[in-house]
């Protein structure tokens, strides 16, 4: 309250917050009760989690990667809800001990495959249910089923399974969108919604416009990052919810409630142009007003903004925090340096460091890794920079069977990133019946090359599975 200052009516609002942001504290992280987990970001309650990011929250022992939800020692995970003892699986639900698992929900000891719902023992298969100990989509005994899993913990065996994995995803039928249980939405990557259109990575939510990545939500419209605990009534904010009702234009507030033009205020309500408070009410650039004097004040300044043209409008991108490659931004939408300084976006330039070549031999196996691997400094095999793996990462190796990554966790994001959908709409013809859909399968693209994908529309994939 200290940084309070008055609202100048002979400047712009945009004009005076870009001022008023840069001199007032921010928070380092966005890390809500937080035990042993001090590296995570836009996360809460956690234990023992190690750099997990984007809306995760309730985790134990989870390391590395965006939004896990009520998920146990789990790594290198997207969008995982109650996995446990889960490597590289994304969009998932209810998983247990599943290695690089696409788009599934409810399975166990499944291993490079996609699209399953209800299997267990299930390695390199696609659009089953309910099915056990199926190899290829092709039924297996118990015995023939734990060879091939076995050949998993020798990297080079693991590296060639990986390989025929993204060959499968390039020839196995794609619905047309990741939709489970919903009613009237339109989008990919929904669970328990109704009444969502054009929403992506959105669960239990209803009546929605133009949202990513939300849970919990209702009545809410141009969000990104939004929800828990019911949020409703949000209008254009970024990383808002844990509860709250009526906010607009906000960024990075929690349990509040009738906020406009706010940053990362919590636990407030009635605030405007606000930032970094923390239950407070009736405040306008952080000073204090009576009830009355606010709700004469509030008034003047939107009708000030409206006739410069500012009102109604997310903040400026002048006021961006961040750099554009900084941000999930470049995952989405990724452009070059030229073309995003042309927008007017921010820039951050690549920090030079000196990459130390490590001289460390890995045995293939995970079962001969040493436990010395942990004071070791590796070099990735792809961009060339260091990383490290720490004891509670090896230990998940171990018990999963499967050898350590010879690639940084930046370079294992990018692929986890480049395996998803588009989040936005394309229209394409349904490789079996012709009709014309609407799906965020990009036409011939998977993982950013060329192929020739076989894309069905919900009908035609409805039944194919059942």
């Amino acid at each position: 309250m200290s940084y309070e200052q008055d609202f100048d009516f002979s400047k712009s609002f945009f004009e005076q917050y870009q001022k008023f942001q840069r001199k007032v504290p921010r928070l380092t992280l966005m890390n809500r009760n937080a035990e042993n987990s001090e590296y995570c970001n836009y996360a809460g309650y956690n234990k023992n989690c190690y750099l997990i990011f984007g809306g995760s929250w309730y985790n134990e022992d989870c390391l590395y990667g965006r939004r896990y939800g009520y998920s146990k020692s789990s790594s290198d995970c997207e969008s995982l809800k109650q996995g446990e003892l889960c490597y590289e699986v994304l969009w998932s639900a209810n998983m247990y001990e599943c290695v690089f698992c696409f788009d599934s929900s409810t399975c166990s000891n499944c291993y490079f495959s996609t699209n399953l719902r209800g299997c267990s023992n299930c390695l390199f298969c696609s659009e089953l249910r309910n099915k056990r100990y199926y190899v290829w989509n092709k039924p297996v005994s118990k015995t023939e089923f734990e060879n091939y899993v076995r050949e998993m913990r020798s990297f080079a065996e693991f590296s060639k399974m990986l390989q025929q994995f993204s060959k499968m995803l390039e020839e196995c039928i794609r619905p047309w969108a990741n939709v489970v249980n919903c009613t009237d939405c339109t989008g990919d990557y929904l669970i328990n919604c109704k009444n969502i259109k054009y929403g992506y990575d959105a669960i239990d939510s209803e009546d929605g416009k133009y949202l990513v990545q939300c849970e919990s939500i209702k009545d809410c419209m141009d969000c990104s990052s939004c929800g828990y605990d019911n949020p409703q009534l949000f209008y254009e904010t970024v990383n808002t919810g844990n509860g709250g009702y009526h906010n607009r234009f906000c960024f990075s507030c929690w349990n509040c409630s009738e906020l406009s033009y706010c940053d990362t205020v919590m636990n407030s309500h009635d605030c405007f142009g606000c930032i970094s408070l923390n239950q407070k009410q009736h405040c306008v650039f952080n000073k204090q007003y009576s009830k009355k004097e606010y709700e004469e004040l509030v008034p003047r300044i939107i009708k000030h903004m409206k006739t410069t043209g500012e009102f109604g409008e997310f903040f400026s991108i002048s006021l961006s925090p961040f750099a554009y490659n900084e941000t999930i931004a470049q995952d989405y939408f990724p452009l070059i340096e030229e073309a995003a300084t042309g927008k007017a976006f921010l820039w951050e330039s690549a920090e030079e460091k000196n990459s130390k070549h490590s001289d460390s031999v890995i045995p293939d196996s995970i079962d001969n890794v040493p436990d010395s691997v942990t004071s070791e400094v590796l070099t990735c095999t792809e961009c060339g920079k260091n990383y490290k793996i720490i004891a509670q990462e090896l230990k998940l190796y171990r018990h999963i069977g499967i050898p350590i990554p010879r690639k940084c966790f930046s370079c294992r994001q990018t692929a986890r990133t480049a395996s998803r959908n588009h989040v936005w709409l394309f229209e394409r013809s349904c490789a079996k019946c012709g009709s014309t859909m609407k799906t965020g399968v990009k036409s011939n693209q998977i993982n950013g090359h060329s192929a020739s994908l076989r894309v069905y529309c919900e009908k035609c994939y409805l039944e194919k599975v059942y």
